[in-house]
């Protein structure tokens, strides 16, 4: 084990040592192009720009080379006296400054350009307000100012169109809610970012992930962590690593799976190492610390605090009650080290006595065994009589299992394939979720001659029984369409029914099963439409307009009446959405009190909203958005009945 450890921490130097060296280049390669600018270029604004840029890049990477051109950089623009590149110089600096652990140097520069930008409102200003919301934060206080500040900014990238920067600032606001308990807002904060990102970011993902964690949403941070470490060494960012692996380890810290999170620690220390972040460094081994100490490993749980505040020198920023908190955590992993050391040398000194102990113990034993024999004779008999009902049991749920995992098989083949929805739309979707393995829910695609045919049907039931209906339907359909020859929807469905009804009549048990159905012919720019219970819906210029279905199953019924075509002549853009009503009595909901665990129903006007919300966006983007919406709403409650949507745009 000595060896193990002396070998990870050779391996780990050695790794080091390599991206010191590497880094170096890079920056004394940079640092020369920088210099060769001072000393060719003429003091013009394009010149000092570049020396700005350089400050920025080298903010993370070499801190004290971006410090350095930083204050050349503020310098050079005063001289200028040009008002939007001084705001970018002071930014510049400022943002060296962040990262160089001297905050009330930022926090100055920050609230300067600020200031000096109220009438330019350029870009920069947007971010110096955004730097300084981000450094409230971690306040005593931080929501007060922190959200003035992000508001701030929040506002002037909505004046600068920046969808970034709006998607950042609602993320920060997001982040502030969940600090004081905002569940709610915090979420809806989340969910305006997400509409307004442009592109997935690692800074992005990773925000999210922070406030997943902070409502205590573990399934959502780890995803949103895991998105983001994927994007940063996608980028080959190294400081966006260091937060993602930090966050996905906060997760497993906080589920108490410590192992997985010293490992994820550990990772994102090694990042931090690399580029030299003096203050994640000193962070992350105190958490290191505590994970070891929750393992039970004195030595290295010490070790990472001796580290821990061998840093604090060389930081600003810690209050004396984390100093205090900080030195009684690293006090009492060394109390219990020693009581280690005073435990096994008690061990030694008494082990005369455990022999003595040891040899009582198996006179004692010998007095039993005959008693123990007797009784592991019947112990035996039972044990065996258990482990055969056991066997029993498990091969049973094994063979129900595969006939239902092969029924799903089964009930696959008769949906339509994705190239057919391709093949037939220029732009569509379907979205399909079965409560279990098989579903009484099913979608259907054929085409005749220039008429393309889809529909949504829910079966009576889900799971098995559903299934076994949904076959039947679909086979109903088929022959209506192929043995009859029918095309026109309300024709196809009074065809179905008939055949669905004579079906369940041999039986002697006065079945009554049907389905509800929307059933859609599109030819051209005519759709026709007839539907049993289930509705369709048409957005068109931001306005749903709705066709009501017959109030009647395909099935039997009490007073069965022959079925409507509705035709509608469509415009470009139009959105057609057929769907069965698993969505919409889908239980669940956000921040519900004690005695409504049971959620409530998302209903059909929050879809209604959902669908006015996305409908703008390509199809297949649609679809992501309402299987987010759906796992967002749901959340850990058990899901009630299949889903399936149809979403069609006429282009």
């Amino acid at each position: 084990m000595t060896d193990c450890i002396v070998m990870k921490k050779y391996c780990l130097f050695l790794l080091l040592f390599v991206s010191f060296f590497q880094f170096q280049k890079i920056a004394r390669s940079q640092e020369v192009k920088a210099e060769s600018t001072l000393g060719t270029t003429s003091l013009s604004g394009e010149s000092i720009q570049r020396i700005i840029d350089f400050t920025i890049n080298q903010s993370t990477n070499n801190n004290k080379l971006a410090l350095k051109y930083g204050e050349i950089g503020l310098r050079l623009s005063e001289e200028l006296n040009d008002t939007i590149i001084l705001i970018d110089a002071m930014y510049a600096l400022g943002y060296a400054n962040y990262f160089g652990l001297d905050v009330n140097k930022s926090m100055d520069l920050f609230l300067k350009g600020s200031k000096l930008g109220v009438k330019v409102n350029t870009l920069t200003v947007c971010k110096c307000a955004y730097m300084l919301g981000a450094i409230y934060q971690y306040g005593s206080s931080p929501t007060i100012e922190a959200k003035k500040w992000t508001s701030t900014a929040l506002d002037c990238y909505k004046l600068n169109n920046d969808s970034n920067g709006i998607s950042e600032s609602y993320a920060m606001i997001a982040y502030l809610e969940a600090l004081i308990g905002n569940g709610g807002e915090a979420i809806a904060n989340l969910l305006m970012s997400s509409n307004y990102a442009s592109t997935s970011t690692s800074a992005l993902e990773n925000r999210y992930s922070t406030v997943y964690l902070e409502v205590d949403s573990f399934a959502k941070a780890k995803y949103y962590a895991r998105r983001g470490i994927e994007i940063a060494a996608s980028e080959n960012d190294n400081n966006y690593s260091i937060e993602g692996y930090h966050n996905l380890a906060d997760v497993f810290y906080e589920t108490r799976n410590y192992d997985s999170a010293q490992v994820y620690y550990s990772k994102a220390l090694y990042y931090a190492n690399v580029i030299h972040q003096a203050y994640d460094i000193n962070e992350l081994n105190g958490k290191l610390a505590k994970v070891y100490a929750s393992l039970g490993r004195y030595e290295e749980a010490y070790d990472c605090y001796e580290i821990y505040f061998g840093s604090y020198d060389s930081l600003r920023g810690y209050s004396d009650a984390n100093l205090v908190q900080a030195q009684y955590e690293r006090n009492e992993i060394s109390f219990n080290r020693k009581r280690e050391q005073l435990v096994f040398q008690a061990r030694q000194e008494n082990s005369k006595l455990i022999i003595i102990v040891g040899i009582t113990l198996l006179v004692l034993v010998v007095i039993f065994t005959i008693f123990i024999l007797k009784r592991l004779k019947i112990t035996r008999s039972q044990k065996a009589q258990i482990e055969w009902q056991k066997e029993k049991i498990e091969l049973s749920h094994k063979e129900v299992t595969d006939s239902i995992t092969y029924a799903q098989r089964i009930q696959n083949a008769i949906l339509p394939c994705d190239e057919g929805f391709e093949k037939y739309f220029a732009d569509s979707f379907y979205y399909y979720r079965p409560k279990s393995i098989v579903a009484g829910d099913f979608y259907w695609l054929e085409k005749v001659g220039e008429n393309v045919l889809f529909a949504v049907a829910d079966c009576t039931g889900h799971g098995v029984p559903g299934a076994m209906v949904s076959v039947i339907g679909n086979h109903a359909l088929n022959r209506a369409l192929r043995e009859y020859g029918l095309t026109d929807p309300a024709d196809i469905l009074d065809r179905t029914r008939q055949i669905i009804v004579d079906k369940f009549r041999a039986s002697i048990d006065n079945v009554q099963d049907g389905m509800d159905i929307a059933l859609c012919s599109l030819e051209g720019a005519t759709l026709k439409y007839a539907g049993a219970n289930n509705p369709l819906w048409i957005i068109r210029k931001g306005e749903i307009i709705a066709y009501k279905a017959n109030k009647q199953p395909v099935g039997k019924s009490d007073n069965p009446k022959p079925f409507k075509t509705q035709t509608i002549e469509l415009k470009k853009e139009d959105c057609i959405y057929i769907f069965s009503d698993g969505f919409v009595d889908q239980f669940g909901g956000e921040n519900l009190p004690d005695d409504k665990a049971g959620g409530k129903k998302f209903k059909v006007k929050a879809f209604r909203a959902l669908l006015l919300s996305i409908c703008d966006k390509p199809m297949d983007d649609q679809k992501q958005l309402i299987d987010e919406a759906f796992g967002n709403w749901k959340g850990d409650m058990e899901q009630v009945d299949d889903v399936c949507v149809i979403g069609v745009k006429y282009c």
